[in-house]
């Protein structure tokens, strides 16, 4: 890990933190007026920072070994940017890398530029669990008892990003033919099959990474091939997304736990 704006590295300069510019592909309309929009997309970022050696922990070549060393060519990893209380990430690949010295007697100055093709900084991973728990009973004997039970099969996740964004559920056994839902977009994952007491279905709708995995113990199988055919792997909406779950056993309350990152286009 190298931190830059702490004792040791400072920032001279940055660029590429603020809302990247959309791109568009319009047809120009052979009558009328104007064109017509054929697609729409958020290009992938690029960021600069421009950094200096502050320290005296090690000499200035020794430095320039080190971060040469961390910034080598082609190498990718996770960029962490926090501004007062807010804190996001973003996945990188170095693109460039290049020593800003002009002169001996100056301080070891860098320049490294990273290549981010998902644009999203993403904030830290939010856990909700879709399953209520609502307050019981409680009896003080010698030994406090209390119970609780559980509550509802939904719940609203509030999403305050930039970007719709997508989710991971993880539905705990036992359960017959368990769904999902988004109710606020109509949408929802549906697998044709048994959970048994101790598997945990594990449905991941991320654009490139869609999954449905079942997981018992050390074992991680495939569970695609039944997947229900009306089943769409729905992202979080902007603002709130009432999201449930049902199963063919009825009788049975699940722990359902849903978890999401927010997704912003600048800092």
């Amino acid at each position: 890990m190298l931190v830059i704006g702490d004792n040791e590295y400072g920032i001279v300069d940055y660029s590429g933190l603020e809302a990247p510019e959309y791109e568009y592909d319009t047809e120009t309309r052979l009558s009328g007026y104007g064109s017509t929009i054929r697609s729409r997309r958020i290009p992938e970022r690029e960021i600069t920072i421009t950094a200096e050696y502050k320290s005296r922990r090690v000499g200035k070549e020794e430095a320039r070994e080190e971060v040469m060393k961390f910034f080598r060519p082609y190498s990718s990893g996770c960029l962490t940017i926090r501004r007062g209380t807010r804190e996001r990430k973003i996945d990188y690949e170095i693109s460039e890398f290049r020593s800003k010295n002009t002169n001996i007697q100056d301080r070891f100055q860098f320049q490294v530029r990273l290549l981010c093709s998902n644009p999203a900084l993403l904030s830290a991973r939010e856990y909700v669990n879709v399953t209520e728990w609502r307050d019981g009973l409680r009896f003080p004997f010698q030994l406090p008892f209390s119970f609780r039970k559980r509550g509802g099969t939904s719940v609203v996740i509030n999403n305050e990003g930039n970007l719709e964004t997508p989710v991971l559920i993880q539905f705990y056994g036992p359960a017959l033919n368990p769904v999902i839902w988004n109710e606020s977009t109509h949408e929802h994952v549906k697998v044709n099959a048994e959970l048994k007491d101790g598997d945990v279905l594990e449905i991941n709708t991320d654009f490139g990474a869609k999954s449905v995995i079942r997981r018992s113990g050390n074992e991680a199988v495939n569970m695609n091939q039944v997947l229900d055919l009306t089943s769409r792997f729905f992202w979080l909406q902007l603002g709130e997304n009432l999201i449930s779950y049902s199963s063919d056993s009825e009788a049975q309350k699940n722990r359902v736990l849903a978890s999401y990152q927010e997704r912003y286009l600048g800092i």
